[in-house]
């Protein structure tokens, strides 16, 4: 019981997150974020693991996405970085609830983007897979 129960109130938490997301789009026309936490992984190819390389959890940025969710700023201490998005899906299951764009920045790399909004989550990571970079949400606006 505790668990169905547990699942229809997650599911209701996530409903909520995407109206206030599209309702703030309507009115704003930006969504808004704030992150803690930076922490970096590589890709063990022997374990098929990432494996930790570090942790800043006083590193704090902000991000933005338009209302078309064409473009992503991402806004750290020592600048601000913009992505354009080039794809973009929902993954939306009892395990998954997430956001994966494809984005290029601005200095011409490309990323993988996942908004994870179930584990509330942003993580970067590399095209070619070797590394990413994850950073704890604490607020949506």
């Amino acid at each position: 019981m505790f668990i169905k129960s547990h699942r229809v109130n997650m599911k209701k938490s996530v409903l909520i997150l995407i109206c206030l997301l599209c309702s703030i789009s309507g009115f704003s026309q930006v969504v808004h974020g704030s992150t803690k936490a930076r922490t970096d992984y590589i890709w063990e190819k022997a374990t098929k693991t990432w494996g930790f390389l570090a942790k800043d959890k006083e590193e704090s940025t902000f991000f933005e996405i338009n209302e078309g969710f064409t473009i992503f700023k991402h806004i750290k201490g020592d600048g601000t970085t913009v992505y354009r998005i080039l794809t973009q899906r929902l993954e939306d299951t009892d395990e998954v609830e997430q956001y994966i764009f494809s984005v290029v920045s601005d200095k011409g790399k490309k990323y993988y983007l996942i908004l994870d909004i179930k584990y509330r989550n942003l993580r970067f990571i590399t095209w070619d897979g070797q590394r990413l970079i994850r950073y704890d949400i604490t607020n949506v606006w």
